[in-house]
This record gives structure tokens, sequence and C-alpha cells, in this order.
């Protein structure tokens, strides 16, 4: 069995595709630090990830800004399903950002407006009840129309757009009726990593809104 040698280059960014004179993808222009150099190859497959980052709310690491994407669409490539992103709940506006995990809403949080009016049921249809649709939610972080969790994204999303939303443009996610030691028990990760931050979810609310 033959076993061909690969090369690893680490530290390196790509920052383009190279073609030919016949048009076909030959190598990348890449940097290593302030220096430019070409890489040939006979193919190049781009695993650069999304795009998350070109969004103002996002979750994603820095490195996911499209720029795969970007070169892909230079070099002639047609790019398709680019519009589906996962939406959904998560802490923004603090000194970290991070998603809305399942415990937290299990622990049945008050979601209020900017004028602390508790919104969801307004936009729960007739037989949806809000704390079923909380309950789902915990089990459903992006944003689907398959299960009545939607009905959360939506009620979010549209306060939002009404002028009702923070001015950072999110709500409040409040479970300060919750005491500190079920927090610790039952959302130990979150509650700590908020107390690291400044954010005491016993004692203070928390800004979360719709992220990429």
């Amino acid at each position: 069995m033959s076993v061909r040698r690969v090369d690893i280059l680490e530290n390196i960014r790509v920052v383009d595709l190279v073609r030919d004179d016949h048009g076909r993808v030959c190598g990348v222009l890449a940097l290593i630090g302030r220096e430019q150099i070409f890489i040939g190859a006979g193919a190049v497959i781009l695993a650069s990830g999304g795009a998350g980052r070109v969004f103002r709310h996002n979750v994603n690491p820095p490195s996911l800004e499209g720029d795969g994407w970007s070169m892909a669409y230079r070099a002639g490539a047609r790019l398709v399903n680019i519009e589906f992103f996962q939406i959904g709940p998560a802490v923004f506006n603090a000194p970290l950002t991070f998603i809305i995990h399942s415990h937290m809403w299990r622990l049945r949080p008050r979601l209020t407006n900017v004028r602390g009016e508790e919104f969801l049921p307004r936009y729960c249809p007739a037989g949806i009840d809000p704390a079923e649709v909380l309950d789902l939610k915990a089990m459903s972080y992006p944003f689907s129309v398959r299960t009545d969790a939607k009905y959360m994204d939506i009620a979010i999303f549209k306060e939002v757009m009404a002028g009702r939303g923070t001015p950072s443009g999110g709500v409040w996610f409040d479970v300060t009726h919750v005491d500190r030691k079920t927090l610790q028990a039952r959302a130990p990760i979150t509650y700590e990593a908020l107390l690291r931050a400044g954010i005491d979810p016993a004692r203070d609310r928390i800004e979360v809104g719709l992220v990429v």
C-alpha cells in the first residue's frame, strides 16, 4: 500500500485562490505574517466554515467571516444555499456572548420587553401554553417551524421590530425568581460563567436577543 506524504503548514492565512491562464484554480495566495507566498496545488478544497461573523449579533469565532465564500466567488464558483443560518436566543451586549442553554429555559424565565411587559403570551395562538413553549425551547436552540418553540423566537423578533426591545436590540431574560442554590445546582456552568462576567442571574436580569 502506497502512502502519500502530507505537508501541514500552520499559522498561515489563505487570502485568495489563484487561477492559471485557462481559468482553473492552481493554488492559493497566502500570508505568513506579512510575507506573501504562493502554494501550488492540483486541486483546492475550501473548508473554511461559514460567515456568521458578518452579523452584528453572533456567537461565531472570529475566523468565520465568509473568507472562503469570497475566495470561491471571486474564482467563479456558484454559491448556493448561503442564506441558511441557524438563529436563536443568546446572551449579548455583555462581557460574554453565548447561547441560552436548555437548563436555563427549564427554570421558566420571565421574558420582558423594555416596558417590563411579559410578551410571550401575546404571540402564542389559542391552545398554545407559553409554559410549554419555554419547555420546548429547552430542546430547540435554532429557530425551526417544526415545533412550537418557534413562538419564542417569533416573539423576541417582533418585540424588537416593534420598538419594544432594549437599545441594543434585545429583551430581558429574568430568572431572579429562582434562588441561588437552585441556579448553582441546575445550571452550574452558565451560572459560574455569568458570575465571572459580573452578572449574577440570581439578582440581575440578562439581556438576550436573536443571534447567528
